[in-house]
């Protein structure tokens, strides 16, 4: 899959997504419903005042499969973990990127992957830097587990040799930081740790798809 074939432009109307797309005007109808059908699929949940919202993997693929519909097709789905110190945000950036390489096949030109990943070290910087946490929303993963901050993508890709279909990439990030210090009076030690957890699928979509149909 690659993304060299036009210039990204990011679309605000996603509630819960970062949304880049590449597509052309004719598709935006098709990529509103596969939004539609995916932002169903976000729990949302407000404490003391602050919303935070989870979208939920599993839910999503039994759907999924429930409806089994030939205008949205799934290429391929994984999932990994990714540690690393805060020192080292670039490095976990770079091991993201190559998941989304590797794993699930996106093909990514030069300038674009370092754009990503200078993206992913300040998004991964910026949650232990506010120390308001409801800045960033935290809460647990879908398991119930690791409080953390999830970060949402959903990338619209053409495909260079099909006129009536795209790719949609689906990506998660959820983001867990420990921090612990120790020290005294003269000396103060800090130690943090990023933990990542990346999920995305990859889905082929006809210009014809329609949601919940």
């Amino acid at each position: 899959m690659s993304l060299a074939t036009t210039t990204p432009t990011t679309d605000d109307d996603s509630r819960y997504f970062k949304c880049i797309s590449m597509l052309p005007e004719k598709f935006d109808p098709a990529a509103a419903q596969v939004a539609q059908f995916i932002e169903q699929f976000v729990n949302v949940s407000t404490q003391n005042g602050v919303t935070t919202t989870l979208f939920s993997w599993a839910t999503m693929m039994a759907t999924y499969y429930q409806k089994r519909d030939t205008d949205l097709a799934l290429i391929k789905y994984d999932i990994t973990t990714v540690a690393s110190q805060k020192s080292e945000t670039t490095a976990i950036a770079h091991s993201v990127t190559e998941f989304l390489k590797k794993a699930l096949g996106v093909d990514f030109p030069a300038d674009s992957e370092e754009s990503l990943k200078t993206h992913l070290s300040t998004v991964f910087s910026g949650v232990k830097t506010e120390k308001d946490e409801t800045l960033w929303g935290f809460t647990y993963s879908e398991n119930g587990q690791n409080k953390g901050f999830q970060y949402s993508v959903l990338a619209h890709v053409p495909i260079t040799d099909e006129k009536d279909s795209f790719l949609v990439l689906i990506l998660t990030f959820f983001i867990k930081v420990d921090i612990e210090k120790t020290g005294g009076w003269f000396w103060e030690s800090i130690y943090e740790c990023y933990s990542v957890e990346v999920a995305g699928a990859k889905f082929k979509v006809r210009d014809t798809y329609i949601a919940n149909r």
